[in-house]
């Protein structure tokens, strides 16, 4: 603490004229030597005149001070203001484990030096007034400080989880505050309705300057970093897209000087509603052993916030190994062949590893796709090559399809773990005489567990559910056909399972070729096919301006494809120009929007790339080899089918609001069900509307809803407030 500094060796100081940091997080510092840390909640230590000078004078114009390992940073009249630093001794090296305090303490003066370095990042025009500040979240504890510049001593000075600075400008609050999500600090800037907010700018000070780019902004020093990224706005309940701007830089003798803004899609420069600019501090770390070590896919669990993290390893020693106490937990702590899957799960609150267990048996395994239910049951899919010794699951009571044998070279694999404990549930083969692989693995709100991947058996394990699901029976031709399964969330039985492809090559491979979601799935899927084999379907007139292409491009094009929960087809096309669209596809899912990742090697027709304006990023030029593509579709007023053109009622007469107390539904075509999806893309509930009307009962939160009517893709928004 700052009382163990004592005069003659180390006191850092804030100076008249400083200038401040926008944003730190003590989760996200870089120091060349990362000591024993954990994170405090309360961060932010108040100032009640127990910081000084080297001199002994009160720092009156720091508010609060905060640490982080390798790093100090005080809250000053202008912002923040960090010093980045390294404790040196002479003719040895500082310990491991060793925090700045103790090690200093037990160490002559003339056995140490301290080398530091100092950034400012100024709220360009702003000002932060003692008396404008309002503190949350106050510690249980209290610290004493009895310092030469105050010898009756300064009691009981506080820690807190959030500092909110009312006004630094004009209509503009900035928040501080302690995150367990990121285990660090991170801000906001809340701009009130009527106001201003390209008024924030950040000036950052520093020798190395800062790079900035529209999604990233990162100053480094001789000894640690910071980076912010993964902005996110908020208009009133409504997600926006926020980007960093560069405003201008100038070197001012050895220091350079940035300036930096922001972008903020789709919102008038005078703000009509509380906007709200929340930028995110992201966590990096290395994980893996002794050998080749590869990750292929990510989860989050809703509920918690825990990160699921799974791959493949061929390191037999120094691979991370965590077994959760409390017993019950599925872990293995031996690799048992040439390469095995691994598991891992992190805390949400801190990103300790709790979790994290190789998963194979003889051969090669391969975990290549992760899902996360309500309830915190994980789902985990990928590929075998093991004929023996791998870990297979029969869930008690019946009704689950499984399969105990490999049948082919590789059979895909599905598994399930048990939320409360991480026990092994369920765990099958899936295949048939050939080679298949599951490449990703999406949960529906009713925890229905739906698989693709892509198949050469003519034996695959198929299942018609009837009632206008799409189904095929037969292999179609080429080495592989992509596969849609979906299994019970009640039970594990094998529900709907098919191929999908046509007379060549077709897969469905990325770790996020499938999302169930809002009544509908969508799966990203690849094709070698062309002259018309592919099934694709037709969108009807209403939907205007609707992207359908209804033969392939090229020799390999994109295939989106979406079907409601019972795989009834909704709106399936390809996408694609003269070139090849190969290689991985992946879906999301946010509101009434589908986003589609995919590559192309050749130049697509103008109609593929639509520009939307309002700030979003454009680009129309082909650059060079494989270029990523970017697509949004936006179904929330298209209704889209699988035969040839509707008549234009069929787009759906009927209505939805909020009335005070329910969200209400009404109109001759009315009668049906109805899924409710809110902000974060969730499931929150599912009714029944029975004759013209319905209300769909709460309980309710503030903020933006769409409403979907099931089987179709009939969706509207609504906004339930006060």
């Amino acid at each position: 603490m700052l009382r163990r500094l004592k005069s003659g060796r180390l006191t850092f100081g804030v100076s008249v004229g400083l200038v401040g940091m926008a944003l730190m997080s003590t989760g996200y510092a870089r120091v060349d030597k990362a000591p024993t840390f954990k994170t405090d909640p309360y961060p932010f230590v108040e100032n009640l005149g127990q910081l000084a000078d080297p001199e002994g004078r009160p720092l009156t114009e720091a508010y609060f001070t905060f640490e982080a390992p390798g790093m100090r940073g005080y809250v000053t009249r202008w912002g923040l203001t960090l010093f980045f630093y390294r404790a040196e001794g002479e003719g040895e090296e500082e310990e491991e484990g060793d925090t700045l305090a103790p090690w200093l303490e037990e160490r002559k003066p003339d056995a140490w030096k301290m080398a530091w370095e100092r950034v400012d990042i100024e709220l360009v025009g702003g000002c932060v007034e003692r008396g404008r500040i309002r503190k949350g979240m106050p510690s249980v504890w209290g610290q004493n400080y009895y310092l030469g510049h105050c010898p009756q001593g300064i009691l009981g000075v506080r820690g807190y989880g959030e500092v909110v600075v009312e006004r630094v400008w004009p209509g503009v609050d900035w928040v501080l505050r302690y995150d367990e999500r990121v285990g660090g600090v991170k801000q906001e800037f809340v701009v009130q309705g009527g106001y201003r907010w390209d008024e924030v700018r950040l000036r950052i000070w520093s020798r190395g300057g800062a790079e900035v780019s529209e999604g990233r902004l990162r100053v480094r020093t001789g000894y640690g970093e910071f980076v912010e990224e993964g902005l996110v706005g908020y208009y009133g309940s409504e997600r926006v897209g926020v980007k960093y701007r560069l405003l201008s830089e100038r070197q001012e003798g050895e220091v350079k000087v940035v300036e930096v803004g922001y972008d903020v899609a789709g919102v008038p420069g005078v703000s009509e509603k509380t906007l709200v600019i929340d930028p995110v501090l992201q966590w990096g770390t290395y994980f893996g052993g002794s050998v080749w070590d590869e990750v292929s896919s990510v989860a989050v669990d809703n509920r918690d916030g825990n990160v699921f993290v799974l791959g493949w390893t061929g390191s037999t020693s120094g691979f991370p190994l965590a077994n959760p106490p409390g017993g019950g937990a599925y872990y293995d702590n031996s690799h048992n062949g040439s390469w095995d899957a691994y598991i891992a799960k992190f805390s949400g609150s801190n990103l300790s590893l709790l979790w994290s267990t190789y998963f194979g048996g003889n051969g090669y395994d391969y975990a290549t796709s992760v899902a996360v239910d309500r309830s915190g049951n994980v789902f985990v899919v990928g590929y075998t090559f093991s004929s023996s010794g791998f870990p297979l699951a029969n869930p008690p009571g019946g009704g689950a399809y499984y399969q105990n044998t490999n049948n082919g070279g590789s059979d895909a694999f599905i598994a399930k773990f048990l939320g409360s404990n991480l026990s092994l549930v369920w765990s099958t083969y899936f295949g048939g005489s050939g080679r298949e692989e599951a490449t990703s693995v999406a949960v529906d709100g009713s925890g229905n567990v739906f698989v693709v991947g892509y198949t050469s058996s003519s034996g695959f394990p198929l299942a018609n559910p009837g009632g206008g699901a799409y189904f095929d029976n037969t292999h179609n031709g080429g080495y592989a056909d992509a596969f849609i399964a979906k299994f019970s969330g009640s039970n594990l039985s094998l529900l709907w399972s098919t191929y999908y492809g046509g007379i060549s090559d077709d897969y469905s491979r990325g770790d996020r070729s499938i999302v169930a979601d809002a009544g509908s799935i969508a799966v990203g899927a690849m094709t070698y096919t062309t002259g018309g084999s592919f099934p694709v379907g037709n969108h009807s007139s209403p939907c205007s301006g609707g992207f359908y292409q209804g033969m392939s491009g090229g020799s390999a094009d994109i295939a989106i494809l979406t079907f409601d929960l019972n795989g009834v087809p909704i709106w399936r096309t390809f996408y694609g120009g003269s070139g090849q669209e190969e290689g991985l596809a992946g879906v999301a899912v946010y509101s009434t929007y589908l986003y589609v990742v995919g590559h192309t090697d050749g130049p697509l027709p103008a109609s593929h790339l639509p520009n939307p304006g309002g700030g979003a990023y454009y680009d129309n030029t082909h650059n060079r080899d494989l270029d990523v593509v970017l697509l949004r579709f936006d179904y929330a007023n298209c209704q889209l089918t699988t035969g040839l053109e509707a008549a234009a009622d069929e787009r759906g007469r009927w209505e939805a609001w909020w009335d005070g107390g329910a969200v209400r539904v009404a109109g001759v075509d009315a009668a049906g069900w109805y899924s409710v999806v809110g902000m974060d893309g969730r499931i929150v509930g599912r009714w029944y509307v029975g004759g013209e009307e319905g209300a769909l009962e709460g309980p309710w939160s503030r903020g933006l809803y769409v409403v979907h009517r099931e089987g179709t893709m009939q969706s509207r928004r609504v906004y339930v407030g006060p």
